[in-house]
């Protein structure tokens, strides 16, 4: 878990564009720690596909990568906080 914009707790995460392009039917898992330092975590597994429907409005830095910080607040909780969309990612929590 970082401290995103040193206000919210998020989790942040890289995904490879130009490799999610390539084989959007792939799954993107993401582990996220419930504590820091904890041995639990919460498990999203979800569609290549889902990034690249929704790369308008995720933040995609200069070297092709997702860049993403998904809150760890509960009220928002799996939201991207980063790109400018809001996107939520809580539908794939295994």
């Amino acid at each position: 878990m970082n401290q995103a914009n040193s206000i919210k707790v998020a989790w942040a995460f890289e995904v490879d564009k130009l490799a999610v392009e390539k084989s959007p039917l792939q799954k993107v898992h993401l582990l996220c720690e419930k504590e820091p330092g904890g041995k639990d975590f919460y498990y999203l597994q979800l569609p290549g596909s889902y990034l690249v429907e929704n790369q308008k409005e995720l933040y995609v830095r200069s070297n092709n990568r997702y860049s993403m910080f998904l809150s760890a607040e509960q009220r928002n909780l799996f939201q991207d906080e980063r790109g400018k969309g809001k996107v939520t990612f809580s539908q794939f929590l295994v």
